[in-house]
């Protein structure tokens, strides 16, 4: 972050959950084996280990929030329960997390009632690869979408959500 430049927090968790395996703690967060969703699998060790080294925090409460501001949902029921997931947050897509955008606040205090009956299974959805890397540096942004791309959005209770097939895609470059 030196220089003015800030790496947006969906890109800061997307490099973390990327970087957590390598780490030796995916037993306390890691993405879901669809690539969709991740989840913190124990909270405490999270916010201890994790939180401090990545995110330069440590209280839950706002890592959740910085979810909440950023468009997150999370899962109530299901095989995912308490994942976090957004339609542009898909494992390997780091490029797709710059165009997750923060909210502004709206300051009502008022929660609608989640209804689990309409969240997503993501295990009907077609698997994001476990194998792709990120194919921009976090310092550029992501480039629009494309006609290919329009042509993978999967549709959930008429909205769409956004996926790419991962044979479709061009090789990703070297990171450097």
């Amino acid at each position: 972050a030196k220089g003015g430049l800030i790496t947006p927090f969906p890109v800061k968790l997307h490099s973390m959950l990327d970087m957590i395996e390598a780490d030796g703690l995916a037993h306390v967060v890691s993405w879901q084996p669809h690539g969709r969703c991740f989840v913190v699998h124990k909270t405490k060790e999270f916010v201890n280990h994790v939180m401090p080294k990545y995110f330069k925090q440590t209280k839950m409460a706002s890592f959740q929030r910085q979810l909440n501001l950023y468009g997150f949902n999370r899962l109530t029921g299901g095989i995912d329960k308490g994942g976090y997931y957004h339609e542009l947050f898909l494992r390997g897509k780091v490029s797709l997390a710059f165009d997750i955008h923060r909210m502004r606040v709206k300051g009502t205090g008022v929660r609608l009632p989640t209804n689990p009956e309409k969240e997503p299974n993501f295990y009907t959805f077609p698997p994001i690869s476990n194998n792709m890397v990120a194919a921009l540096p976090t310092s550029q942004p992501s480039m629009p979408v494309n006609k290919q791309e329009e042509k993978d959005i999967v549709f959930f209770e008429g909205c769409p959500f956004h996926y790419l097939d991962p044979s479709a895609l061009p090789p990703v470059p070297p990171l450097v």
